[in-house]
């Protein structure tokens, strides 16, 4: 329930997030093997839930991001964490690591990526 910290995004490689909305913010790096298998899932979010705004956001640089992601090809928002200011405001310790946020901008959920229920994410949509 607590306020979830602000973005602090050096450069949005698509499109920045609608304000406002629930969120699912989602730790992301290119390298990581969970990390890839994580973005069908949130491609497939994107489809179920489309008041759901998806964040993906990475301390890799642009063009890293770019080629593992497609960001043109994919329903989300993803952002270059600007020094890991981002990173660090969310304690991540591991990747992929995911926050629930809701639309007053209260933390609802966070962990593992894996451990996110859709049951949760409906729940915060209603």
């Amino acid at each position: 329930g607590e306020k979830a910290p602000e973005l602090k995004i050096k450069e949005w490689v698509n499109q920045s997030p609608s304000q406002g909305t629930v969120r699912l913010i989602e730790f992301f790096h290119s390298t990581d093997d969970q990390s890839r298998e994580r973005l069908s899932v949130l491609d497939n979010y994107a489809s179920t839930y489309p008041n759901l705004t998806i964040v993906l956001v990475t301390r890799e640089d642009k063009a890293t991001v770019e080629q593992a992601v497609t960001p043109s090809s994919r329903p989300f928002s993803v952002g270059i964490d600007d020094g890991g200011k981002t990173s660090s405001a969310y304690s991540v310790q591991y990747i992929p690591f995911s926050v629930l946020v809701d639309d007053k901008g209260k933390v609802i959920w966070f962990g593992n990526s894996s451990g996110l229920k859709e049951t949760t994410i409906s729940n915060v949509l209603k």
